[in-house]
């Protein structure tokens, strides 16, 4: 199929030099396919790295901007060192294949993202290169977009090296034609009183119970061992919703199925900033965990050829997660563990130091100048080091 780019030289060869979004525009089947693309780099250091791409699609409705602003993901990706696309649907919907609902070639369009990526990620501008990682590859979405995202694991498995999706779930069109050619790692969020896509299915529409979809992927990729189900802490208690963490981590080829299990949550994206629609019509937001930073650790733990990586969970390093950078006045630090904090100056002098604890740390910086700061992590056996800017 036909594919004609447009982007000017100047984007290309800009596009991993600094963090910032474009607005990019490809032809696909013969109409204006548009997209979002954030890059990362000028806040994380892209020098010399392949640099991982993740989709986030929007809900029905909805457009690529919208999921860009309550999902928080560019924070995310600034921090970890990602590329994010926010795809825009013709009529803001995906084909999943629902009845009456959108016909358009949206898994070429994917295709064509990906290809595009490929091919334009690697421009070199001030000796600066940034080659996109085709083995960390992933797809999330809400709603709809998750529907999308549960496709794209069917049909591009052996592009899209993970998945998840909130608040959504399978139809029965991508149920009974799922044929993925590996086992896809699957992160499922949903809310147990999702009054949009329904927890426990909609026999009319032909959506899924989320336990039928869970079940499916179980046996998709051939997990064994027990089912691990915890409790994670509930953070805001205001919030009216607990959140269940449902795991098999014990699955062919290195993958695992998780689930969020939000008791009370409603057809929202977990702690985003503002609220899309009144809760009387789409329920509660859970704010006890990050959706995006969530997802991001999950999908940080796959790639598509760890058929052939040494995976240990003793190899395992805790990931950090700080943001926003710059910094205004409140630097958040997300820990798998706990730690301690030190606080140099750009001369090496140590100014701060503060005790982390394991989940979110809210570190008060308004006593610093503006500037550039260095911060050291230090956990047990390990340190890990970066850099932000105080405004």
């Amino acid at each position: 199929m036909n594919k004609f780019f447009t982007l000017s030289v100047t984007l290309l060869y800009t596009f991993l030099l600094q963090a910032q979004d474009y607005n990019l525009t490809l032809m696909h089947g013969g109409k204006a396919r548009t997209f979002i693309l954030h890059s990362p780099c000028g806040t994380y250091n892209c020098i010399d790295k392949k640099i991982p791409l993740v989709f986030a699609f929007h809900g029905l409705t909805e457009t690529g901007t919208i999921i860009k602003n309550y999902s928080e993901f560019n924070a995310v990706a600034d921090t970890a060192g990602f590329a994010v696309i926010y795809a825009n649907g013709i009529s803001n919907s995906w084909n999943v294949g629902f009845s009456g609902s959108s016909t358009e070639d949206d898994l070429g369009f994917a295709n064509a993202m990906i290809d595009y990526m490929i091919m334009n990620a690697n421009n070199c501008d001030s000796n600066i290169c940034a080659e996109l990682d085709t083995n960390r590859i992933y797809s999330c979405g809400m709603s709809n977009g998750g529907f999308f995202s549960y496709l794209l694991a069917c049909k591009l498995s052996h592009r899209i090296a993970a998945i998840a999706s909130v608040t959504g779930s399978m139809n029965s069109v991508t149920f009974d034609s799922c044929n993925p050619v590996r086992a896809v790692p699957i992160f499922d969020l949903h809310g147990t009183s999702d009054p949009i896509v329904a927890y426990t299915g909609n026999a009319q529409n032909g959506t899924k119970p989320i336990d039928s979809v869970l079940a499916y992927w179980r046996n998709k990729n051939g997990c064994s061992g027990n089912v691990i189900t915890t409790s994670l802490p509930d953070v805001n208690t205001a919030d009216g919703c607990t959140v269940q963490s449902i795991h098999n981590a014990v699955c062919n080829n290195g993958s695992e199925v998780l689930h969020y299990k939000i008791a009370n949550g409603g057809h929202t994206w977990p702690s985003m900033p503002f609220a899309q629609y009144p809760e009387f019509l789409v329920g509660k937001t859970d704010k006890d965990i990050h959706a995006s930073q969530e997802i991001w650790r999950f999908f940080s733990r796959h790639r598509l050829d760890e058929t052939t990586a040494i995976r240990k969970e003793i190899e395992h390093v805790p990931q950090i997660i700080f943001y926003p950078n710059p910094v205004a006045s409140v630097l958040n630090i997300d820990m798998e563990n706990e730690g301690v904090l030190y606080i140099s100056d750009i001369s090496g002098k140590k100014i701060a130091v503060h005790s982390l604890q394991r989940g979110a740390n809210a570190i008060l910086c308004n006593n610093l100048v503006s500037g550039i700061y260095f911060g050291r992590i230090a956990k047990v056996n390990t340190s890990s080091n970066f850099k932000f800017v105080k405004e």
